[in-house]
């Protein structure tokens, strides 16, 4: 068991593609909606950054999980649930994080600037960071939580 949850190991899982593999996938399903690379790395330490990798490589090669991009509108939900003090320097507000700031950014959002977006939004210099930083990571779910877009 890590954290508060047993992981469920699938045989099959860890005949064709090792014990680690297996693991890994009983902590994605753990996860309907998907989990990054950082977090099944917190949660699972004893599994290295290239271990993972490579486990990860061989479930999507095999149609085990598959990667997807984060929806910018759970990630601007997950930058304004930020715990941040709104004292500091600057009259500015951001329009996510409620923080004051010297300097804020008009960042396209939803769609991005590239595709057409012509909406903005005025955020400071973190979140405009952490959001691309957030958008560009893939999210790892299970098959069977696989559905068309």
């Amino acid at each position: 068991m890590l954290g508060d949850l047993p992981i469920e190991i699938e045989p099959e899982i860890a005949t064709q593609y090792g014990v680690r593999a297996a693991v890994v996938v009983g902590l994605i399903l753990q996860e309907p909606e998907g989990i990054d690379k950082s977090s099944i790395l917190r949660s699972l330490p004893f599994i290295s950054r290239p271990s993972l990798g490579s486990v990860l490589n061989r479930l999507l090669d095999g149609a085990v999980i598959f990667a997807h991009r984060a929806n910018p509108f759970i990630v601007q939900q997950i930058l304004k649930s930020k715990a941040l003090s709104t004292t500091g320097y600057g009259r500015l507000t951001c329009s996510w994080c409620d923080c004051q700031t010297l300097v804020l950014s008009n960042h396209h959002f939803p769609v991005p600037a590239k595709e057409g977006g012509m909406d903005t939004v005025e955020i400071c210099s973190n979140c405009h960071t952490e959001y691309h930083y957030l958008i560009n990571q893939p999210i790892y779910r299970h098959s069977r939580y696989h559905h068309a877009d």
